[in-house]
C-alpha cells in the first residue's frame, strides 16, 4: 500500500490572473530529458546511443553511466553550455559509442544513466546488447 496517507486529505486549489505584472519574467520551467534511443542498444563501431533533452535556459548536459551495480563506466558532458531549446535527434542529442572510460566497448549487460542539466536529473535504464 501507499506509506503516506494522501488518501485522507482534501485539497483545494485557487489561482488567480493579474494583468498588470506584465513583463515581468516568467518563471523557469524545467527542462525536459527523452528516453534514450535506441534501447536495447547494439554495440559496434558505428552504433551511438542518444539522450535527447530539451533546454528551458542555457545548460551544460551531463551524461554518467554506471553498472548496475554502481560502478562508474563514464562521464560525459557538453564541452559548452547549449543555448534553449530542443536537442532530440541524432546530430544534436549527447550520445554514447558504448564505450568506457579507457575507451573499451562495455561488456552485454543493464547500465544506469545519469542524464543531468540545470533543472532538471533523470536515471534510465540502457540494455546493452554486443
Amino acid at each position: 500500500g501507499n506509506p503516506l496517507p494522501f488518501d485522507n486529505y482534501l485539497f483545494n486549489y485557487k489561482a488567480f490572473h493579474d494583468s498588470s505584472l506584465f513583463g515581468v519574467e516568467g518563471f523557469v520551467s524545467a527542462d525536459q530529458i527523452g528516453h534514450n534511443f535506441p534501447n536495447p542498444f547494439r554495440l559496434s563501431e558505428s552504433n551511438q546511443i542518444y539522450f535527447p533533452v530539451s533546454l528551458s535556459q542555457r545548460s551544460f548536459v551531463h551524461v554518467d553511466i554506471f553498472t548496475i551495480s554502481g560502478q562508474l563506466v563514464r562521464q560525459m558532458r557538453t564541452a559548452t553550455e547549449l543555448d534553449p531549446g530542443e536537442y532530440t535527434t541524432p546530430g544534436l542529442a549527447l550520445s554514447w559509442d558504448g564505450k568506457n572510460q579507457e575507451g573499451e566497448f562495455v561488456s552485454s549487460g543493464v547500465y544506469l544513466c545519469h542524464l543531468r542539466t540545470k533543472n532538471a536529473a533523470v536515471t534510465q535504464k540502457i540494455a546493452v546488447i554486443r
